[in-house]
């Protein structure tokens, strides 16, 4: 029996998959998750749980609650009744929905087959959660990269990026799944306010051939925080998404809290791999006209910039010269840091203090903690 009904409501309901596509009717409109390409793991499941997260932002921003047509066991159910709606209410400051559902499932553990995928975008949080993973000897049956809105509609862009992870997972070895979704299309916040949502989400429709997700963190623990992350990017808090939006036998584990990006960045620059593969570049349009034989990344955009200051400070910029244009660096260093300075990002002002104070003296205590001898 339907929980009582109230007048002002969203119904999601059961999605409807194929190999390649699954599906649900979300109000008005359709959610879609995709794999278009890469290696297929399997078929995508119609895992109502993947849409639930848009969802539950689609009832807060227009002041609705949430009609769920399906059974969902308590214990999930209070995560995100709980846990999750009053999370997204606080953080996105819209109301908090209730959520209602066509019954209960009973509890039981889903026959899973063990396997495990790093989401991996190539920049420096992705390399240094693949460098700590391979260091442990925790090796992923697959990487996933996921498009739910970090290129917006450039194409050209995303195919350029796509490009260089295919590259990396040749290398390494690892199939790659991509998968896309419309997740920014139906719920249109930038992408930095709600990533960690969307990417977890997708992976969702993967469930159980993969059971395991590894995925990085931008900060280490010691920055994180609600105020900051409401005012720079769900990056600061995104902890509190997994821990509330994962059904049972789901585990994703946050890689990097413990490093600055500062460190994560020593850990990574004497790995070849790295220093070929790295992206972190925010240029579409130089993305998108990007081809083989010139550097991946710009050199002139805020998150360039950052990385190349943090690659001098470490004393290892010239091992990456063939992964960034190094013009404007190099011929108006003073006004690449003044852009910096200007920035309100948190992560761009930790690289402006690294050149106001004696550099030898903490480079060589954060090279001798994370540098591992060839």
């Amino acid at each position: 029996m339907l929980d009582a009904p109230v007048a002002n409501m969203i119904r999601i309901l059961k999605p409807v998959s194929t190999p390649e596509r699954t599906s649900c009717r979300l109000g008005t409109d359709e959610a879609w998750i995709c794999a278009r390409e890469g290696a297929m793991v399997a078929s995508l499941r119609p895992n109502i749980e993947a849409f639930l997260p848009i969802a539950i932002l689609l009832a807060s921003d227009q002041g609705c609650d949430l009609q769920i047509d399906d059974l969902l066991e308590d214990g999930y159910f209070a995560n995100l009744d709980l846990g999750f709606a009053p999370f997204v209410s606080a953080f996105y400051g819209g109301r908090r929905p209730t959520l209602h559902r066509s019954g209960k499932a009973v509890q039981s553990k889903p026959a899973t087959s063990g396997k495990s995928a790093l989401l991996f975008s190539g920049g420096v949080d992705s390399f240094y959660s693949l460098r700590r993973l391979l260091d442990d000897d925790i090796r992923p049956d697959y990487l996933i990269n996921i498009d739910a809105g970090a290129h917006g509609t450039n194409n050209l862009a995303r195919r350029s990026r796509l490009k260089n992870v295919f590259n990396v997972a040749d290398k390494i070895g690892i199939p790659t799944v991509v998968i896309e979704t419309n997740f920014h299309v139906l719920y249109r916040a930038p992408h930095v306010r709600c990533a960690t949502i969307r990417n977890l989400a997708a992976c969702l429709s993967l469930f159980p051939d993969v059971d395991t997700f590894y995925y990085s963190s931008a900060v280490a623990y010691g920055a994180v925080s609600f105020q900051t992350g409401r005012e720079h990017g769900i990056h600061f808090i995104d902890h509190a998404v997994a821990s509330n939006i994962l059904p049972s036998g789901v585990r994703a584990i946050e890689i990097g809290y413990d490093a600055t990006r500062l460190q994560k960045t020593a850990a990574i620059v004497r790995d070849d791999l790295s220093s070929e593969h790295l992206d972190v570049c925010t240029n579409a349009p130089y993305q998108a006209d990007w081809s083989s034989g010139t550097p991946l990344n710009c050199g002139a955009c805020i998150k360039c910039l950052r990385t190349i200051a943090t690659l001098e400070y470490l004393g290892e910029l010239e091992r990456f010269e063939s992964a960034f244009l190094l013009h404007m660096w190099r011929n108006d260093r003073r006004r690449a840091l003044e852009m910096l300075k200007r920035s309100d990002e948190p992560l761009d002002q930790e690289v402006i203090e690294l050149f106001g104070r004696e550099i030898g003296s903490p480079r060589s205590r954060i090279v001798s903690r994370f540098w591992r001898k060839p």
